[in-house]
């Protein structure tokens, strides 16, 4: 195309600043376009000479076009929909520039801005959603909170305030303590400053009240600050003489000196239900508070099994007392912690004493966690005679022996497991079988299998 007079360079500049360029004339007629190697070079738009703009365009864009290419509009830039040879349409801001009887249009791609509009909008539609679900787990929570028949209060643990306290709260300290100074709730606020600094559930008495409730902490981060989620067990009351004090003073020591042991004690019933827990066997469990293990047979919270009640009961049936004897913890979460644990019988009663040690934790290096804390070498086993069933016993050794003698021939063969195989009396497949069901597998190395073996 010849170039508007009196503007020969006028295109070359435009090309410059713009990402498409189109001459149109008087006609609608597409007389020239020049699309520089930017973000519309690889569009394939059905624009081209020749061809009527308005059959370049969406459907919806037609009415701006011709308002474009109007001499007697406003010339201000409009947005339209150009199509590809693809069907699809792109996005551009075309302004007209009226240049010797014909129509010079100047394109800026909106792709990107459409892009990022589009992701501006479905992040605003995740946001709502984010909103409306967080206020549905607010809802949620608040309803849970409140009709927990437990006392429950929030605290601010920076400034000791009671934010919030559900209903069984008020019920149990008379009134809403919200807003209140957490500490002057009960009759020695050393105590509660104590339970609230992290030292373990504890039995606080209330002010003015002749009962005390044992009181646990549960710290919960809410973005910088910190709060405690406090539970108040009320079938944990302990009468007082109405001065705060206990009832039986005499007992008062006494029972300050077992919350402040630092290892883990049940006192047991006749029967070996839990009658108290200290703070620190209430730890050792995880428990949020002793009222989850009152009365609960020594067999759920101890060992792998009921086998082991049965045994600690007939050891003190006939001896007593029983000490040092490995077993284990069971954790709120189902987890095992092993430990050693010591019985004996409280003098002039029918109740026991439990006191139990946390052994270190067994070496990650070794044998299969599985095996019910039998040792490789198998020193153990008596251990486990009364704690595990026989064939038990039998099916955990005989993997011991096994991953024994296979380790063995590896370290014999150099770690060839063809020659390993062979040693052992096993085809290869067999071999790798038990690798795999011991967890000793480990990808061939180049040649561990040997350079010439071409066995099955």
């Amino acid at each position: 195309m010849a170039e508007p007079e009196g503007s020969p360079k006028l295109l070359d500049v435009l090309e410059t600043v713009a990402d498409l360029v189109a001459v149109v004339d008087g006609t609608g007629v597409v007389a020239d376009v020049r699309v520089p190697g930017g973000s519309l070079a690889g569009s394939a738009l059905k624009l081209a000479p020749g061809l009527a703009l308005e059959s370049a365009v969406a459907p919806d864009s037609v009415a701006k076009v011709r308002k474009l290419l109007d001499p007697s509009d406003d010339r201000r830039a409009r947005e339209i929909n150009l199509l590809a040879a693809d069907g699809t349409m792109v996005p551009v801001r075309l302004r007209p520039m009226p240049v010797d009887g014909v129509q010079v249009l100047v394109g800026r791609d909106l792709s990107g801005v459409e892009a990022g509009q589009q992701r501006l909008a479905r992040e605003a539609i995740d946001a709502a959603r984010a909103v409306e679900d967080a206020r549905r787990e607010a809802a949620r929570y608040r309803h849970l909170f409140q009709a927990a028949a437990g006392a429950l209060l929030v605290v601010d643990l920076a400034s000791r305030k009671v934010i919030e306290a559900n209903a069984a709260a008020g019920r149990l300290l008379g009134s809403d303590p919200a807003g209140s100074g957490f500490l002057r709730l009960f009759a020695d606020a050393g105590e509660a400053e104590r339970v609230l600094a992290g030292a373990g559930p504890a039995v606080l008495f209330l002010s003015g009240e002749a009962g005390g409730v044992r009181v646990a902490v549960e710290p919960v981060r809410e973005g910088r600050r910190v709060l405690g989620l406090v539970m108040i067990d009320p079938a944990a009351t302990v009468s007082t003489n109405g001065t705060g004090a206990p009832a039986n003073t005499a007992a008062g020591p006494a029972d300050r000196a077992f919350d402040a042991l630092p290892v883990p004690v049940l006192i047991l019933d006749p029967g070996l239900k839990v009658l108290v827990a200290n703070p620190a066997f209430l730890d050792l469990a995880q428990a949020v508070d002793g009222s989850a293990l009152v009365g609960r047979p020594l067999g759920e919270l101890m060992g792998r099994g009921p086998v082991d009640a049965q045994v600690l009961a007939a050891n003190l049936r006939e001896h007593g007392a029983i000490r040092g004897l490995a077993t284990t913890v069971r954790t709120r979460h189902g987890g095992h912690i092993a430990v050693e644990a010591s019985l004996a019988r409280i003098a002039g009663t029918d109740s026991f004493v439990l006191a139990a040690r946390e052994l270190p934790a067994a070496p990650s290096d070794s044998p299969r966690g599985g095996m019910g804390g039998l040792a490789a070498n198998g020193t153990s086993v008596v251990e486990l005679i009364g704690r595990m069933p026989l064939k038990d016993i039998v099916r955990d050794s005989a993997d011991v022996i096994e991953q024994l003698c296979i380790e063995a021939a590896l370290d014999l063969t150099g770690g060839n497991r063809a020659n390993a195989a062979d040693l052992l009396g096993l085809s290869r497949q067999s071999l790798y079988t038990k690798l795999h069901r011991l967890g000793l597998f480990a990808p061939d190395s180049d040649g561990a299998d040997g350079a010439g073996d071409d066995g099955p």
